[in-house]
């Protein structure tokens, strides 16, 4: 669906505002991921799409965003009920195995802790 992108980048932009305040580095990986996708955060800012991740079919996008949602979770230092809660929403929604949902999780920690390895060996962030 030529649409998804759109959808995906609503998404994510609904996860990291579901606690009231959007960070900056919620703000930095967003953006990042609207360059990636050709987009711009201005699209999106006044959706008013109550739940965009039902509109994203492709099971690959859909465990993409998932693992893009968990990295937004982690840009503020760390998971809020809020952001967890939603999170669960769209699990649920694509009825993905928990085994994957673990997996992804695991494989977004493990980013993580490499990024943190980058920013302290060569003193910048690294990646968005």
């Amino acid at each position: 669906m030529a649409d998804e992108p759109l959808y995906y980048l609503q998404s994510l932009y609904k996860l990291a505002a579901v606690d009231g305040i959007i960070s900056g580095r919620e703000r930095e990986y967003l953006a990042a991921v609207a360059a990636r996708l050709g987009l711009s955060l201005d699209e999106i800012e006044n959706s008013s799409d109550e739940e965009p991740w039902t509109k994203i079919g492709d099971p690959i996008l859909q465990k993409l965003l998932v693992k893009d949602m968990f990295f937004i979770r982690q840009a503020d230092g760390g998971a809020q009920p809020t952001e967890s809660s939603f999170i669960r929403r769209v699990v649920e929604a694509y009825r993905l195995d928990p085994s994957v949902v673990i997996e992804i999780d695991e494989f977004v920690k493990q980013g993580i802790a490499w990024i943190d390895r980058g920013e302290k060996l060569f003193g910048l962030r690294i990646v968005p």
